[in-house]
């Protein structure tokens, strides 16, 4: 992402931690002897709203961090993401 914006960016997420990130690599993989031995069963309904207000404020963060000449062409992309249907009630921050 480094190319898209004006300086390095450090993303804080205090709730999406390294744990997190390896148990939804195994979730995605599909194909894992990890998720159907687990010991430990986690849906994640107290944390979802937790990492969406991560990812939101990342995305502002990197949004706002943007290079000028790029700005036009992300507010563009998330526009016409806005407008479809997978994106129906999302607020997608758009600078």
């Amino acid at each position: 992402m480094r190319e898209f914006t004006k300086t390095d960016i450090r993303y804080p997420f205090a709730t999406w931690t390294p744990d997190i990130q390896f148990h939804m690599d195994k979730q995605l993989m599909h194909v894992s002897r990890d998720r159907t031995t687990r010991t430990v069963v986690w849906e994640g309904h107290i944390e979802n709203p937790l990492f969406l207000a991560e990812f939101k404020a990342a995305w502002k963060l990197f949004f706002d961090n943007l290079q000028d000449a790029c700005k036009e062409e992300f507010r563009e992309e998330v526009g016409l993401k806005a407008g479809s249907p997978d994106f129906k009630d999302v607020a997608l921050y758009a600078g």
